[in-house]
């Protein structure tokens, strides 16, 4: 099930990261509206994290963050499915 299918507490915008230096990124929506992306305090630390940021921001990829508070969404475009009772 896509992201965009699911009724969401907080809206979600499609975005773009543009590096601005020191572990620190903006983004830009599809209006050509910028903000800062907001990092979670558990991630400011992660080399990991921020080294597949930055490849994210190199090929130029379009990812989801949350309108209002400009963070990154974990499950990128993609969210669980529900389970069904009914055998495939």
């Amino acid at each position: 099930m896509l992201l965009d299918d699911v009724k969401n507490a907080e809206p979600i915008i499609s975005a773009q990261l543009k590096n601005c230096g020191n572990h620190q990124f903006l983004v830009i929506d599809e209006n050509n509206q910028t903000y800062k992306l907001n990092i979670d305090k558990k991630y400011r630390t992660d080399k990991l994290f921020w080294s597949s940021l930055y490849s994210i921001a190199k090929e130029k990829l379009w990812i989801p963050v949350t309108k209002k508070s400009h963070q990154l969404i974990s499950n990128d475009w993609l969210v669980g499915v529900a389970k069904s009772t009914t055998p495939y």
